[in-house]
């Protein structure tokens, strides 16, 4: 029950709504085996210009969305040195998914600096290099689970190497 929407690059501009309702339906009794995942995935980069919210109507923990990059996952815009989306003072964002669990993942290093996420379930983030999340208590993150979910939720975060928090707050 795995379904995939894929890229070479793929954006969501600022301000976007992606409502994946009519992919990850209600299991049907609860059943396990009709637990489900929905992958959007892009084969180079993908970048979230700003913040956007994933709508889904099922709050059931019968499923998932994840949204991953065989390369870069952005916020904002490409991280490089001297980008003011990355070393100075960014307006915050935040990526919303009104459904269960919502998982995010970039083969490269991932950085959140002023980015607020929320669910209705878990959170996972994970890097197979480096997870950067704000630069200083000045530049805090936020991240709600379990807005709206069915049961207790978590944050799961994973990095291969590094995983640097400065200033996130639960």
């Amino acid at each position: 029950n795995v379904s995939l929407s894929t890229g070479a690059n793929i954006e969501f501009s600022a301000g976007s709504t992606v409502d994946v309702s009519s992919i990850l339906t209600p299991a049907t009794n609860g059943s396990t085996k009709e637990r489900k995942v929905h992958v959007i995935g892009a084969a180079k980069d993908l970048t979230i210009k700003g913040s956007v919210t994933f709508t889904n109507s099922n709050t059931a923990e019968d499923h998932a969305l994840a949204i991953g990059a065989a390369d870069d996952v952005y916020f904002r815009s490409e991280a490089a040195s001297g980008n003011p989306d990355y070393d100075g003072d960014p307006t915050p964002i935040t990526v919303k998914y009104t459904g269960s669990n919502l998982g995010i993942g970039s083969n490269d290093t991932m950085r959140l600096v002023n980015v607020n996420m929320e669910t209705g379930g878990n959170l996972a983030l994970a890097s197979l290099k480096e997870l950067h999340i704000g630069l200083s208590d000045a530049h805090s993150s936020t991240f709600t689970v379990g807005n709206g979910g069915d049961s207790p939720d978590n944050v799961y975060l994973y990095a291969n190497d590094l995983i640097q928090i400065n200033g996130l707050n639960f």
